[in-house]
C-alpha cells in the first residue's frame, strides 16, 4: 500500500448530504485542519519519546554494578554471525556429504547447533546476573575465535566447488574444539558455583554443558566424561545420589576405554565414584574403588603428589566411617603431610586432611587434638570461601561435636546453630546435611535437659534422612538410635525400643555386628528390654 492510499484510507471521503444544513460544513471545514494537526503533533510526539527510548537502553543491577541489557540478535551480529548461520548453511548444502567423512559432518553440525545455542544461552546468563562482566567478555572472545573457524569454513564451500575443499577436514576439527571450550567453560562456572554452595545453577550450567559436549563430539569423547563427573559431583551435593552415581559411572566407562585401566584419569573417575558410593553407604565398595585409584596415583605420580594426598584422605575418610580408627589416623596424617609440604599450611587441601584426622581423633577421645585440628579447618575455609559455605557449616559441625565431648553445652549450641544457620544458606530444605545437623543438635538439647526440643530436632532429623537416603541407610539408623534415647529419657520405653531395634538392624546391615555403632545400639537395645514391664 502506498503513502497515499494509506492517507486516503486513514481520511474517508466526504458524504454528501443535502439535508445538512451548510454550518454543519463550516464545522467541518475548520475542524479537519484541527484533527490534522493533532495526528500531526501526536506523531512526532511518538516519535521523540520512541527516539528517547531506544536511546536509554533497559539496565538491571547486578553483584558486579549496573549493566546494560544485551540483546540476543545484537550480540550475534557482533560476535557469531558466521556461527549463527551456519547451521542455516548445512541444511542446504551436499558439499560436505560429498567431501567429508560422516563422523566430520556430524561433528560440524554439532559444533553448528550449540554455536547458535550458545549465543542465546550465554546472553540470557549474563542478563539475569548469573555470570560477570569478565566472564561474558571472555567467553563472547571465545565465541568470536570460533566464529573466524566458521566463516573459513564457509568460505570452503561458497562457490560450490566440490572438488577442492583444501584444508576443510582441519578447520571442522579445530571448529568443533572451540566450541566444545565453550562448553567446557560453562562446566567450569557450574562447578564454580558449586564451590560457593550455589547448587541450583550449578546444576543448569553443568547439564548444559554436558548437552553441548554430547552434541559436539558424540557420547563416547573424553570431554564427555569430564562433563559428566562434574555433572555427577554437583548432583551428589545436591543428594541425588542415584543420579549422581551414573554420571560418574559413565565416566569412569568412557576413560577406561579411551586409555585402560592405569590411567590417571581413570584413577580419577574411581575416586569420584568411591565418593558417592560412599554417601550411599556402601563402604566396602567405596572403599575397593578409592585403593585402586590410589594405586593407580602412586604408579603414575608417585607417593607424594596431590592426587596421593587426595586418594590417603578419602580412604582414612572411609575407615573412619567402618571404625577402623587407627586406619583412618594413618591415613588422613599421611595425606596432611603431603598437603602442608606440596601446597603450604593454608591451603584448601590441608583442611580437608585436616578434617578427616580430626575426626579421627574426636572417636579415639583425644578432644583437645581434635578441636585443634577442627580450628585450624574453620580458620583455612573462612579465609578461602567465605563465610556461607557449605564447609564452613561443616567445620562449625566438628567443633560443637567436640565441644560437646568437652562438656561445652554452651558452645556446642553456638556452633551447632552455626551450622544450621549456613546449611539453610547453602542447602535446598530437605537436603541430607540437615539430617546431621538436626540429630546433633538434638543431641545437645537432649544433654541439656531440653527433652522436648531434643525430640523434634532429632525426629526432623530421621524423616530428612530417610527422605533423601532411604529406609536402608546408616544415617537413618544413627537418626533412629537418637529418637529412641530421647523417648527413652521421656519414659517411653515402648517406642523407644521399637526404634532402638530399628536402628539396630539398619546399622548392622550396613556395617556388620562388630561396627562401635552396632555395638553401642545393641547395648542399648538389651537395656531397654531388661527395663520393660
Amino acid at each position: 500500500m502506498s503513502r497515499r492510499q494509506r492517507r486516503s484510507r486513514r481520511r474517508p471521503a466526504p458524504s454528501l448530504d443535502l439535508a445538512q444544513p451548510s454550518r454543519s460544513k463550516s464545522r467541518r471545514r475548520i475542524a479537519l485542519p484541527l484533527v490534522a494537526l493533532s495526528l500531526v503533533l501526536a506523531a512526532a510526539l511518538c516519535w521523540v519519546l520512541g527516539v528517547r527510548f531506544r536511546s536509554t537502553p533497559a539496565t538491571v543491577s547486578c553483584f558486579d554494578g549496573t549493566r546494560e541489557l544485551v540483546q540476543p540478535a545484537e550480540f550475534a551480529v557482533v560476535h557469531a554471525p558466521s556461527v549463527s548461520t551456519l547451521e542455516d548453511r548445512l541444511a542446504d548444502t551436499t558439499v560436505l556429504a560429498l567431501a567429508m567423512e560422516p563422523s566430520q559432518v556430524d561433528l560440524l553440525k554439532g559444533s553448528a547447533r550449540q554455536g547458535r545455542a550458545f549465543v542465546e544461552f550465554l546472553v540470557s546468563k549474563y542478563n539475569a546476573c548469573e555470570i560477570s562482566k569478565e566472564q561474558f567478555d571472555e567467553l563472547g572472545g571465545h565465541l568470536q575465535e570460533a566464529n573466524a573457524l566458521a566463516a573459513s569454513i564457509e568460505g570452503q564451500w561458497a562457490d560450490g566447488d566440490t572438488g577442492s575443499v583444501g584444508d576443510l577436514p582441519q578447520l571442522v576439527d579445530e571448529y568443533g574444539e572451540w566450541i566444545g571450550a565453550l562448553a567446557g567453560g560453562l562446566s567450569n562456572l557450574g562447578r564454580a558455583y558449586q564451590s560457593q554452595g550455589e547448587l541450583d545453577r550449578a546444576l543448569e550450567f553443568a547439564e548444559r554443558a554436558l548437552e553441548m559436549v554430547e552434541d559436539i563430539h558424540g557420547l563416547d569423547h573424553p570431554n564427555v566424561a569430564i562433563a559428566s563427573n562434574n555433572l555427577g559431583a554437583i548432583l551428589g551435593a545436591r543428594g541425588d545420589l542415584d543420579a549422581a552415581l551414573q554420571h560418574t559411572e559413565r565416566a569412569l566407562k568412557i576413560d577406561k576405554a579411551l586409555y585402560g585401566s592405569e590411567h590417571g584419569d581413570v584413577a580419577r573417575d574411581l575416586s569420584n565414584v568411591s565418593v558417592i558410593l560412599k554417601r550411599q553407604g556402601r563402604l566396602a565398595e567405596a572403599l575397593d574403588h578409592a585403593r585402586r585409584a590410589l594405586a593407580i596415583n602412586e604408579q603414575v605420580y608417585g607417593s607424594q603428589g596431590a592426587a596421593v594426598a587426595r586418594d590417603s584422605v578419602h580412604i582414612g575418610s572411609l575407615l573412619l566411617a567402618q571404625g577402623d580408627l587407627a586406619g583412618a589416623s594413618r591415613f588422613s596424617r599421611r595425606a596432611l603431610a603431603i598437603a602442608e609440604q606440596a601446597s603450604g599450611p593454608r591451603d584448601p587441601s590441608v583442611a580437608v586432611a585436616a578434617s578427616t584426622l580430626g575426626e579421627a581423633l574426636r572417636l579415639q577421645g583425644n578432644a583437645a587434638g581434635a578441636l585443634e585440628q577442627f580450628r585450624r579447618v574453620l580458620a583455612i575455609e573462612r579465609e578461602t570461601v567465605g563465610d556461607s559455605h557449605p564447609n564452613v557449616a561443616r567445620a562449625c559441625f566438628n567443633i560443637s561435636q567436640v565441644l560437646f565431648a568437652l562438656g561445652d553445652l554452651d558452645g556446642a549450641l553456638e556452633f551447632a546453630r552455626r551450622s544450621l544457620m549456613v546449611t539453610q544458606k547453602v542447602y535446598v530444605p530437605g537436603h541430607p546435611r540437615f539430617a546431621a545437623v538436626f540429630g546433633h543438635l538434638g543431641a545437645v538439647r537432649r544433654a541439656r535437659g531440653e527433652l522436648a526440643g531434643a525430640l523434634r530436632s532429632s525426629r526432623q532429623a530421621l524423616a530428612i534422612a530417610e527422605a533423601s537416603l532411604g529406609p536402608g541407610h546408616p544415617s537413618v539408623g544413627v537418626a533412629a538410635s537418637s529418637v529412641g534415647s530421647i523417648l527413652r529419657d521421656q519414659g517411653n520405653l515402648t517406642e523407644a525400643l521399637e526404634f532402638t531395634e530399628r536402628a539396630f538392624r539398619i546399622l548392622e546391615a550396613a556395617y556388620g555386628p562388630d561396627h562401635p555403632a552396632v555395638q553401642a545400639t545393641a547395648h542399648a537395645m538389651r537395656s531397654l528390654r531388661r527395663e520393660m514391664p
